[in-house]
């Protein structure tokens, strides 16, 4: 198979992707999902150009199958996360604080604006427990950076949650 062919094939199944990617992931996510997983497709041939797939079909629902499966992982992940970041990353957080238990999570995390990156460095930092050294080598920043992006997230969680 070459790259005009795995083009067609990816073009007539692309429904058919699309729903299977939409079951597992979420059809929100379907379309994305289906778009990395013909990124890879089309990586794998670059890499291995005499690769020999023997039913096109399965294969390309295996690799978006696979893609969904990360993609419900990594959301169901955000969606603990986002509680977790509010009770342990926001100032002044009281356990025996009722209002807390009662707001929703998800709601104040996204309302902060956080950035990719700041949710990042906030899951690694307080969920995790690494220290800001490793987490700076990871992302090859200075620790000072990681300690103002956690700073910054802090005051945003903060601000998010006395607004709602």
């Amino acid at each position: 198979m070459n790259s005009k062919d795995l083009t067609a094939e990816t073009t007539n199944l692309r429904t058919y992707l699309l729903a299977l990617a939409g079951r597992i992931a979420g059809y929100d996510q379907a379309e994305d999902v289906v778009q990395d997983a013909i990124v890879k497709a089309f990586e794998f041939f670059v890499g291995n150009p005499d690769a020999d797939i023997k039913n096109t079909k399965s294969w390309l629902a295996s690799l978006a199958r696979n893609t969904a499966i990360d993609y419900r992982r990594r959301s169901n992940m955000a969606n603990r996360v986002h509680s977790r970041i509010l009770a342990e990353a926001v100032t002044e957080y009281d356990p025996r604080d009722d209002r807390i238990a009662s707001l929703d999570a998800k709601a104040i995390v996204k309302s902060a604006g956080l950035e990719a990156n700041e949710i990042y460095i906030i899951e690694q930092a307080f969920l995790m427990g690494r220290t800001y050294e490793e987490i700076g080598m990871e992302l090859d920043l200075s620790q000072s950076t990681i300690k103002r992006t956690v700073k910054r997230a802090r005051a945003k969680l903060a601000t998010a949650k006395e607004n709602i």
